[in-house]
């Protein structure tokens, strides 16, 4: 129930209601849907009041002591709000637009499904505070403290949240289009699911993240630090990698496909079923790095990439290369890039049947529903062998391809030589019912 003696000690002024309201401390005082808008009650103490669906639209709260104040569904836009105490406050559901929430405290505070868009929260503490669903929209959060909070499906849209602290917070399906992140710390963050396409990650820290299914195309991630992070399944395309820390990190089935690595360290990252396609490795570390299913096409730059060791099956446990010490040639990594990138080696013994080879290739094109395969080169090896290098989309196993074809071509290859063989053996009917046929005529005019 609405408390009257509150209203009317709160209409006297701040020095008399603080007076009053540390005479009645113990007292639970009841404002809902109070009206004031445009006041100035700076340095008041609301502690413990609920001004639920109170109209506090313009009004200055600066200094203010609002600990466990209830604000659900309260207007504060354009509320001054700097250097206030909302510690614990609950904010559900309240309108906090353009408000000023500089050096503000809402450690613990609960703002789910609250409406913060372009408010000012530097350096505000929101560690460990309930913010799901919050509509942070185009807000200034640059050094805001969000350490271990709740920001599930919450809403960042072009936020500032430069050099802010994130760490463990959950961000699960959030909003972060846009958003500026340099330099802020996500290290053990939850991202999962989250949209942080053409955001502005530079030297970011996303130390042991969970970046699942996150979708940072285009993103810049220049000098971020990516190591440890689990960004399976997450779409790259396009995103700005350049000397980008993602030691160890888990790319598997990650689309980095357009995206520019140049000079990042991959060492020991797990890249099985990811997709590269036209992708700058250039200077990379790859050394230590899975490549199983690796998906790659000949414009996948790997030029100068450094690698001693790489494993072509996560579950593997030895290094292509036994000497760790000793980097792989540029013949031997190019090898490997050409078994990667869909380069198959064909090799016949003695004699090939281009008729039977083309048929074999058709058959597959046709069964795949794939593009054209294309042969890369033909070399002659050792004596009587034939190497014969083609290039098949990425899309294609190499290994069902290669099964595949052998089975195409030796089917091909035996239907024809029964054909031959057919045909062999009329002919040779057909030359001896020939000779029979001479034969009694010649008897025939000897008689004659």
């Amino acid at each position: 129930m609405f408390n009257k003696r509150g209203y009317g000690a709160l209409k006297r002024g701040v020095a008399h209601w603080n007076r009053w309201r540390s005479r009645n401390s113990t007292t639970k005082i009841d404002l809902a849907g109070v009206n004031l808008s445009g006041k100035k009650l700076i340095g008041i103490d609301f502690r413990g009041v609920n001004l639920s669906s109170a109209n506090l639209v313009k009004t200055n709260l600066s200094n203010a002591n609002l600990d466990g104040v209830d604000l659900s569904y309260a207007n504060l836009t354009r509320a001054n709000l700097k250097g206030a105490s909302l510690i614990g406050a609950n904010l559900t559901g309240a309108i906090l637009i353009e408000a000023n929430y500089q050096n503000a405290e809402l450690a613990g505070a609960t703002l789910s499904q609250a409406d913060l868009t372009e408010a000012d929260l530097q350096v505000v503490n929101f560690s460990a505070a309930e913010l799901i669903g919050a509509n942070f929209s185009q807000a200034n959060l640059s050094g805001a403290n969000f350490r271990g909070a709740k920001l599930i499906r919450a809403n960042l849209y072009q936020a500032n949240l430069f050099q802010a602290d994130l760490r463990d917070a959950n961000l699960n399906s959030s909003n972060l289009t846009k958003a500026n992140l340099n330099k802020a710390t996500l290290s053990q963050a939850e991202l999962r699911d989250a949209n942080l396409q053409k955001a502005d990650l530079g030297q970011t820290n996303f130390n042991q993240a969970d970046l699942t299914e996150a979708n940072l195309s285009q993103a810049n991630l220049t000098a971020a630090n990516l190591s440890q992070a689990n960004l399976s399944q997450a779409d790259l395309l396009e995103a700005n990698l350049s000397q980008a820390n993602l030691s160890q990190a888990d790319l598997s089935r990650a689309d980095l496909s357009r995206a520019n690595l140049f000079q990042g360290d991959l060492s020991n990252a797990v890249l099985v079923e990811t997709q590269a396609l036209l992708t700058n490795f250039k200077q990379c570390i790859l050394t230590g790095a899975c490549l199983e299913k690796f998906k790659i096409n000949q414009q996948t730059c790997f030029e100068d990439v450094t690698c001693s060791q790489i494993y072509l099956k996560y579950s593997q446990q030895q290094s292509y290369q036994q000497q760790e010490e000793q980097n792989l040639t540029p013949s031997e990594f190019t090898k490997i890039i050409n078994r990667l990138i869909g380069s198959v080696d064909l090799l016949f013994e003695n004699n090939i049947d281009w008729l039977v080879f083309l048929l074999a290739m058709q058959k597959i094109e046709a069964q795949f529903n794939t593009q054209k395969i294309h042969i890369r080169e033909i070399e002659h090896i050792k004596k009587n062998y034939l190497k014969i290098n083609v290039i098949i989309p990425p899309d294609l196993d190499t290994i069902s391809f290669q099964k595949s074809f052998w089975h195409k071509y030796k089917l091909i290859m035996l239907a024809k030589n029964r054909l031959i063989g057919k045909q062999h053996q009329s002919r040779q009917i057909q030359n001896q019912v020939y000779s029979s046929s001479s034969s009694n005529h010649q008897e025939t005019y000897s008689k004659v």
